[in-house]
């Protein structure tokens, strides 16, 4: 519990936007995806809902940022996409249909991959 701590403390007291142009002019790679956690062992115990949370990685510097979001619907996202990820990065996702816009935000001010 105490190291789960200090990372949320760090992760809150820091928030960092991710990505952009590097020195030499290229795109960023950021990966982005969404999971839900919730805390149940062995499938015991009772049953809770848990939490979604979006997540961005920067690749190269490992930079990161979690959202905890109610939901992982394109309006939920991509707004969330916008406030933390600058302009110019190219974004990595799953390709999770809510995903499927990014390249058209802000008339295109990312450019985006899905992995398999």
């Amino acid at each position: 519990m105490f190291i789960r701590d200090i990372c949320e403390t760090v992760i809150e007291n820091n928030p960092q936007e991710l990505g952009g142009i590097d020195e030499n002019g290229d795109p960023t790679c950021v990966e982005i995806d969404e999971s839900k956690f919730f805390h149940r062992k062995y499938h015991r115990g009772q049953w809770r809902e848990g939490h979604w949370v979006f997540g961005a990685i920067e690749r190269g510097t490992n930079r990161c940022c979690l959202i905890e979001v109610p939901d992982r619907t394109a309006a939920t996202l991509e707004p969330i996409v916008r406030r933390w990820i600058l302009p110019g990065t190219h974004i990595i996702s799953d390709g999770w249909a809510a995903y499927a816009n990014i390249e058209n935000i802000a008339n295109g001010i990312y450019t985006q991959c899905s992995y398999p």
